[in-house]
């Protein structure tokens, strides 16, 4: 059982599903699907009144390369952008949408089974313990990771916001955005704003931002929901010159985007942190049958493994990013490591109950991979201090 169906929940059921074939049966969770007129299951969009994700990730080439040609393949069919050498950059959405479309083979055949709602204590599989492992990739507000009693440890706390645009490719030149190279310059030469684009056009200024300048926002976006109206930075009425507007208007002039082509502005509140622990082992009791009931009085019981990937398991900062790829690591060598588990003399033999000490590689991978990015990466960006001004 998969709780979550982005990336990570994605990446993971695509794996194991091509390692181990016809030994596997995945059922996934995820409250962001809906089931068509056509009784075909899909991502809810603008018409279901809900907003996909607009932000732009950078896939690394060694995370990439790890994946099977058909993943590798399906994955950049659309978007194949090199800013960097050695990584691309792609949408968050069209990332989820060629996995989803990747797995439907797998969905046809019986493999892999979708279920358009999140997981939740009341769920049947939950109940029952009718499952033999229990993934959790639902993200940082995780259900498994509460389910399962995992504390989260925060190494630091920062803010930022995230202010999402769209310019279309019929602008004067005036408009057009700064090449890719130079958004990549610009975003090294400060610690104040980054841009994370797909073509230059479409993408997310981010902006770290101080706890008052933070509040700020919040309290302003909170006005124009309360009242249902757009944002709107040219009109200085609505968004006055006030300290975190003139933060944001700085950051868009310096990368050269008009303010018009602005869509959206999310607060976001960064907090580095991780799992205790990312492998539990759960028991629940076995309902016995009649015959059983006579014969033994005791309760029996079975145990099932479940285990945190993604930002279930870690919480990385956005400035040297590396999130996603975080958790597509975690995904594919959890995998691995089950697979493993089930391989006697290099064939596949499932032994029920998995155990919980074949998964303490799982465990140390994981140790490793927070020792990188977390201590490695993100934990040296909360000391940086935030530049007051871009000239």
């Amino acid at each position: 059982v998969v709780s979550g169906g982005g990336p990570v929940g994605l990446t993971f059921s695509l794996h194991l599903t091509m390692m181990m074939g016809k030994h596997v049966k995945i059922i996934i969770y995820e409250g962001r699907w809906f089931v068509d007129q056509q009784r075909k299951v899909r991502w809810q969009g603008e018409e279901q009144g809900k907003t996909r994700r607009d932000q732009v990730v950078t896939l690394q080439d060694h995370v990439i390369d790890q994946m099977p040609d058909y993943i590798k393949q399906g994955l950049f069919q659309k978007i194949n952008e090199r800013v960097w050498p050695t990584s691309r950059n792609i949408p968050i959405r069209e990332v989820e949408d060629r996995l989803f479309d990747l797995i439907q083979p797998f969905v046809r055949s019986g493999q892999i089974e979708l279920v358009p709602e999140n997981l939740h204590e009341q769920s049947e599989c939950l109940i029952k313990g009718n499952f033999d492992i229990l993934v959790g990739t639902d993200g940082s507000n995780s259900f498994v990771r509460r389910y399962c009693n995992i504390q989260m440890i925060s190494e630091g706390l920062e803010y930022a916001c995230g202010v999402a645009y769209d310019i279309p490719d019929n602008v004067s030149s005036i408009e057009e955005p700064l090449h890719q190279a130079l958004n990549c310059v610009l975003t090294v030469s400060q610690t104040r704003y980054l841009v994370n684009s797909s073509s230059s056009r479409r993408g997310y200024l981010n902006i770290r931002l101080i706890q008052d300048e933070y509040d700020e926002l919040r309290s302003r976006l909170e006005i124009f929901q309360s009242r249902n109206e757009p944002l709107d930075l040219l009109d200085y009425n609505k968004c006055p010159q006030s300290p975190v507007w003139t933060i944001i208007r700085q950051g868009l002039q310096f990368f050269k985007i008009s303010p018009k082509y602005v869509f959206r502005v999310v607060p976001i509140e960064i907090n580095v942190r991780h799992a205790s622990i990312v492998v539990r082992e759960l028991r629940y009791e076995v309902e016995k049958n009649e015959k059983q009931t006579n014969e033994d009085d005791r309760n029996h019981y079975k145990t099932a493994l479940a285990f945190l990937a993604g930002d279930a398991a870690m919480s990385v900062h956005f400035w040297p990013g590396r999130g996603m790829n975080s958790g597509m690591k975690g995904a594919i060598a959890l995998a691995r490591n089950i697979l493993r588990s089930c391989t006697i003399n290099n064939s596949i033999t499932i032994r029920r109950p998995l155990r919980f000490l074949d998964f303490l590689e799982y465990e140390g991978f994981m140790a490793r991979l927070r020792a990188r990015e977390q201590q490695g990466r993100s934990l040296r960006v909360l000391i940086n201090p935030i530049d007051k001004s871009v000239e």
